[in-house]
């Protein structure tokens, strides 16, 4: 469930028409396209767009400053072509900041250093919005607005449910006055923890009922969700970790009847051959499971 008043669903957003539309901007990813800086000019004329990472250390991480965050005062017509091209592909957000172009810069500018309990780094800028949902679900609003400073509010189509938008509030917007230097608790670190399974599950439930529907049509919402929920509790058994790996997983327990997976010894032993990389298992699974019919 998303935090009421701090994270939560929202409808597909409308320009604003207001006196506050000074205080819109739009954040692109750079990555998206080889050719966005000359998109944005030829939808804004003003050429007010900033490369937050050129001239910075990390400008130097990636093969070009221009794979980094681009940001721009939003107008209409790069808010039409942020609804038509860039938030289908999950390539940007939009904030609002009451502060000045400056402040803001100086905040965006500056890269949010983010450690677990252990001392291991989190990776996370605003352009990774699945990272940004998550910090969003397991910190609470001071630490949140540490990590926003001077914004206010974010709104961005979430990448688990693309039919859904999220908007992010601030509680205490201008909290942060020395950059973000944030060491998770183990508390945050479960919470994090939670939050990227949680993720995935939701995931994985919109993406078998937009491209499997045969498969999960007999399943309600909330029985798919716990045949899910028992399929990952049983490849972690099997240490099948990694998302892609679970996935396909899930795939071969809804494709295959039920009987198979718990009757055949030789199906089990090769899924359960830990000392194989699970990408390998699934793949000889799959191979067993078409070339030996059901008895």
């Amino acid at each position: 469930m998303l935090r009421k008043g701090l994270l939560e669903y929202t409808q597909k957003p409308v320009f604003p028409c207001s006196a506050r539309q000074e205080q819109y901007w739009l954040l692109i990813n750079g990555g998206f396209s080889q050719s966005l800086e000359e998109e944005v000019v030829a939808l804004n004329a003003r050429r007010n767009h900033c490369w937050l990472w050129r001239g910075k250390a990390l400008e130097y991480g990636v093969p070009d400053f221009r794979q980094g965050p681009l940001l721009v005062p939003l107008s209409k017509a790069l808010f039409d072509a942020y609804l038509g091209t860039w938030a289908p592909a999950f390539a940007g957000l939009i904030l609002t900041a009451s502060a000045d172009k400056h402040t803001l810069l100086d905040h965006l500018t500056r890269p949010s250093t983010i450690t677990t309990a252990q001392g291991n780094p989190v990776r996370f800028h605003l352009g990774m919005l699945r990272q940004l949902e998550e910090l969003s679900l397991a910190l609470n609003d001071s630490r949140l607005a540490q990590l926003l400073g001077p914004i206010e509010s974010l709104i961005w189509r979430s990448q688990a449910s693309p039919d859904q938008w999220l908007t992010l509030h601030n509680s205490f917007p201008g909290l942060d006055a020395q950059g973000a230097e944030l060491q998770l608790d183990a508390y945050e670190e479960a919470a994090l923890n939670h939050a990227n399974s949680t993720w995935f599950m939701q995931y994985a439930t919109q993406r078998l009922e937009r491209e499997q529907p045969e498969l999960v049509r007999q399943f309600d919402a909330a029985q798919l969700i716990r045949r899910l929920s028992i399929f990952k509790q049983e490849a972690d058994i099997m240490n099948i970790a990694r998302e892609r790996d679970l996935y396909r997983y899930f795939l071969l327990r809804l494709r295959y009847p039920e009987h198979r997976f718990v009757e055949e010894p030789q199906l089990l032993a090769l899924l359960s051959k830990k000392a194989l990389d699970a990408r390998m298992r699934l793949s000889e699974s799959e191979y067993h499971l078409d070339q030996q019919p059901c008895a």
